[in-house]
């Protein structure tokens, strides 16, 4: 397989992390912008200024940011909602706090706040360590993922009573690795980095008869496993690497309109804390095929990553993977930013450009991607939501979309953002569950 790369002419950028400062790899130091408190436009040449005041409230004069994001109230303030699945009238979260413990929430546009649906049984002995994901393929279904490695499953019937069953995957990573399967330690390309956990464990699909999960290094495919029962059947299980100190991880999916699906994660190892090496693996007709790969290497932050034959190589972690209606494909990494990956003439042969913009590769920036059509792109991250129009291509630019609250920045983490269309779009974090109905 012939794999050209073409990286666009930029200085790399850095890590996601909660403390770290960022070094381009000219060694300009570039600063990542405070959280909001009103409009900023930004360009590459103004990328590290502080954000602008806005006015106190939203444009009709209510609790809403001056772009439009608008408070939803939760059940608990001290709530970190870390996944949202919307549709147009409604939406289901699920999270974890220290008191409540893992819980799972439904909004309604008719009562405009959050309600408890899960049936508690998350809080069994040995459950519910950490958050994955959660998918829904329609208002009365749902799937979320919590530690250690279940699956859980959600209908509601003709009463609006919801009916839960519960599946655990197996782990099929090393056993002595076997404690962090589903929330990995993730180190940065920069020694003076510290390491931080990311969930890898998820769920994602096409339609209510075609949904995969993933856990650790395996991803699974609800579907007959031969004996006329459905199940959780491993479909493709990244090898597992030859020192038993290597971890592989998968940590998001996406799907194309046409059933075509991409995951994205990582190959990491506390034994260098030096840097990651990304993974993203495709599944078209023809099967599964992975497009990045890399090699680990114990030398320096620089090479912390080598080039594996046949494969793309990215340095860091992509965190979220998204195809577009058109079927582009972009992925959101720690150190290239934005990156887009190109088919080439034939089936097999890719490469990939990356971001142009040095703000898209500031710390303490972005955890989240949605891109609803090819010319827009939202971030979201460390009390920021950025807004990009024709990324990758001629006029590209990127702004913040303040979600300023009564004139205040919001200094939270913001997991998750997603939409149905830029007329309904959601963004929750720690203590927020944001949603902007107002067309950018």
């Amino acid at each position: 397989m012939k794999n050209a790369i073409f990286l666009a002419p930029v200085a790399m950028g850095c890590a996601l992390t909660a403390t770290a400062a960022c070094s381009s790899s000219s060694e300009n130091r570039v600063s990542a912008p405070e959280p909001d408190a009103g409009n900023t436009t930004l360009t590459d040449a103004d990328a590290d200024t502080d954000a602008d005041a806005g006015t106190d409230s939203g444009p009709d004069g209510s609790m809403c940011s001056p772009d439009g994001w608008c408070p939803t109230r939760i059940p608990n303030a001290n709530f970190q909602m870390r996944d949202i699945w919307p549709f147009e009238d409604r939406a289901f979260a699920v999270g974890i706090s220290p008191t409540l413990g893992v819980k799972v929430m439904e909004w309604t546009a008719a009562e405009d706040s959050w309600s408890y649906i899960d049936d508690d049984t998350q809080h069994d002995y040995g459950l519910g360590e950490y958050v994955g994901s959660l998918w829904a393929p329609n208002e009365s279904e749902l799937y979320y993922t919590i530690g250690p490695g279940y699956v859980y499953h959600g209908t509601r019937g003709a009463d609006a009573k919801w009916t839960w069953t519960r599946h655990q995957l197996p782990d099929n990573g090393w056993e002595s690795m076997a404690a962090q399967s589903g929330n990995p330690t993730f180190y940065f390309s920069e020694s003076s980095y510290k390491a931080v956990n990311h969930p890898s464990l998820g769920v994602f699909g096409t339609s209510a008869s075609d949904v995969y999960a993933w856990f650790s290094n395996t991803i699974f495919h609800w579907k007959d496993d031969g004996s006329g029962t459905s199940s959780w059947v491993a479909e493709h299980v990244i090898e597992l690497p030859a020192s038993n100190l290597e971890k592989t991880s998968i940590v998001s999916a996406g799907a194309s309109p046409s059933g075509e699906l991409w995951f994205a994660g990582a190959r990491s190892s506390p034994s260098y804390a030096l840097a990651n090496c990304a993974i993203v693996i495709r599944k078209s007709a023809s099967g599964y095929s992975r497009i990045v790969d890399g090699t680990l290497q114990n030398t320096s932050p620089s090479s912390g990553c080598g080039a594996k034959p046949g494969y793309l190589r990215l340095t860091g972690l992509v965190t979220d993977i998204q195809v577009t209606p058109s079927g582009r494909v972009f992925g959101l990494g720690w150190v290239e930013g934005v990156v887009e990956f190109l088919p080439g003439a034939t089936d097999g042969d890719w490469s990939f450009r990356a971001s142009k913009s040095d703000f898209l590769g500031l710390p303490n920036a972005y955890l989240s991607m949605w891109a609803p059509y090819d010319a827009a792109h939202w971030l979201s991250g460390n009390g920021l939501v950025v807004q990009g129009s024709n990324v990758l291509d001629d006029g590209e630019s990127w702004r913040i979309s303040s979600i300023a609250q009564n004139g205040a920045p919001v200094r939270e983490y913001l997991y998750r953002i997603r939409g149905t269309s830029t007329s309904n779009i959601w963004a929750v974090g720690n203590g927020y569950a944001l949603h902007k109905t107002a067309t950018p």
